[in-house]
C-alpha cells in the first residue's frame, strides 16, 4: 500500500463526502478518485481502463472525479464497504519534472495506453483546457519539480470548471 496521507498540506476544510466503496479495491489515502457511473462505487484512477489516448482519458477524469482518498481500503476487504473523499483539498501531487505558475491548470496524468494502471492514482499533468482541469497550482515554482501543490476539486465541489 503505498500511503499517501502526508500529500495533504493543509488542515482539512471539512469537505468531505462518504462514498460506496467496491469490495477488493484498494484505495490508498491520498489517491484520486472517480466514480464508476456503472457500479456506483468510488475508485482510484488506476483501477480505470484507459482508452490509449491521453485527452480522452483525462476528459474522462475531469467529468467523473470525486476526490482524493481521506480514508483507505486493502483489497484484502471482499466485501463492499466506504471511502471517506476530500472534494476540495490543498493537496501535493507527483509529476513530471518540469516548472509551474500559480493559477495553472492541472489535470490527471495517463500514459496514454489502453490499459488498467495508465492513469495514476497520485500524479498530476499540466493542461490548458478546462475540459480536462481538477485543479489549479496553488505556489510558483521557477525551477523544475517533480511535485507540485494545488487544490484539488472533485465534482461536488468544482466551481470554475
Amino acid at each position: 500500500m503505498a500511503f499517501g496521507g502526508s500529500r495533504f498540506v493543509q488542515p482539512t476544510m471539512t469537505r468531505t463526502v462518504v462514498y460506496a466503496a467496491k469490495g477488493g479495491i484498494a484505495i490508498d489515502i491520498g489517491d484520486i478518485l472517480y466514480l464508476d457511473t456503472g457500479d456506483g462505487f468510488a475508485k482510484p484512477l488506476s483501477s480505470k481502463v484507459a482508452s490509449g489516448t491521453v485527452n480522452t482519458d483525462q476528459v474522462f477524469v475531469h467529468d467523473n472525479i470525486v476526490g482524493v482518498a481521506r480514508s483507505g481500503r486493502i483489497a484484502a476487504q471482499t466485501t463492499d464497504g466506504t471511502v471517506t473523499v476530500e472534494t476540495d483539498c490543498i493537496y501535493e501531487a507527483e509529476c513530471a519534472s518540469q516548472t509551474w505558475v500559480a493559477g495553472a491548470l492541472v489535470t490527471a496524468f495517463s500514459s496514454g495506453t489502453a490499459a488498467a494502471g495508465a492513469i495514476q492514482n497520485q500524479k498530476v499533468d499540466t493542461t490548458a483546457l478546462t475540459t480536462e482541469a481538477i485543479g489549479v497550482v496553488v505556489a510558483n515554482y521557477p525551477s523544475a519539480t517533480t511535485s507540485v501543490r494545488c487544490r484539488i476539486y472533485g465534482k461536488a465541489a468544482r466551481q470554475v470548471f
